[in-house]
């Protein structure tokens, strides 16, 4: 008995507390933390179960800190170079390990409790509130903000299916994320769902009436779905204009694109450029200055567009190449 008490204080680095006493009765109390409660057994063989639980409990809490930290490993590397068995070793260990713990909590229901011997104190009451309101925002940050870390590489990889994959599990833990249903719509637009892609937009402008992306693109998904611009087509467009939306802009140049206008393309894409300040909209333009057969322009605006992570066009070269080729002055 002396030994375990030993071992305990050395465990715990407390040598005031008593873990294990001994009543008048002949019976033994083992307190498994000092501000936790009391085991009260008839002898020091009925222990066993106790400590096996005790010992478990802490073999789960690393269990469950390292199954954390694969889902956390997943959602940063987008189910990338993750190896699955080790994902699923580490997940059926945490299962079992719950298991036991639940079946080990369930036996020492039958041991008689005693109150702790001593009090949690006001200041670390405080304290460990204080940890807890913490974890729990983080834990909310982490589920608010891991959609990105799921379908965004899918998104950038143009890994349509996939992505709307994701998002389609996402959505049932956010169903008020606006931000989701506009990228659904985006990945359903790329699977040839014109009508799903413009019911999300609808859904995400719900959502939050300031949302003129899913406005702007709704209406160019309604021009690839009628095959000309009508009314209401110019009228979301322009809504989106007026609050000095980028893509509206872009967005009308690519109709005009499609329908052949070159200089109304152009003169939108240079206007969303001037918007936002980002160069892929001068790529666009280049295109429409080809597809108006003024190659030197064209040559000039491919030379403006930055080739690195955040402009991955493996088409660039080639392109920038060919108007050069084709600038005949």
């Amino acid at each position: 008995m002396e030994k375990f008490k030993k071992f305990l204080k050395k465990l715990y680095k407390c040598e005031d507390f008593k873990f294990l006493e001994k009543t008048d009765e002949g019976t033994y109390i083992f307190y498994p933390a000092p501000y936790a409660k009391g085991y009260e057994v008839k002898s020091l063989d009925e222990l066993n179960p106790i400590m096996l639980y005790w010992r478990f409990s802490t073999v789960f809490s690393v269990f469950f800190i390292m199954t954390l930290f694969i889902f956390l490993v997943i959602f940063i590397h987008q189910f990338y170079n993750m190896s699955c068995f080790f994902t699923l070793m580490i997940l059926t260990l945490c299962m079992i390990s719950c298991l036991l713990s639940g079946f080990f909590m369930w036996y020492l229901r039958k041991f008689r409790r005693v109150k702790p011997k001593n009090e949690i104190s006001k200041k670390l009451k405080i304290i460990s509130l204080v940890f807890v309101i913490a974890y729990i925002l983080m834990f909310a940050l982490f589920v608010y903000s891991c959609p990105c870390c799921i379908y965004g590489q899918y998104l950038e990889n143009q890994e349509w299916q996939k992505a709307l994959n994701s998002i389609n599990f996402i959505i049932k833990f956010q169903p008020k994320n606006d931000n989701l249903y506009e990228n659904r719509a985006l990945a359903k637009y790329n699977l040839n769902d014109i009508d799903g892609a413009i019911k999300d937009c609808d859904k995400a402008f719900e959502l939050n009436p300031k949302n003129y992306w899913s406005l702007s693109s709704k209406a160019y998904f309604t021009f690839i779905k009628e095959r000309k611009i009508t009314p209401e087509i110019m009228g979301m467009l322009e809504k989106s204009m007026v609050n000095k939306y980028p893509i509206a802009y872009s967005d009308r140049a690519k109709i005009y694109y499609l329908l052949g206008e070159s200089d109304n393309a152009i003169k939108d894409f240079e206007h969303a450029y001037l918007k936002s300040g980002n160069e892929y909209f001068n790529y666009f333009a280049a295109i429409a200055q080809e597809q108006k057969g003024d190659y030197c322009k064209a040559y000039a605006y491919y030379n403006t567009v930055p080739q690195n992570k955040k402009f991955q066009i493996s088409e660039l070269p080639l392109k920038k190449e060919y108007a050069k080729f084709m600038c005949k002055e």
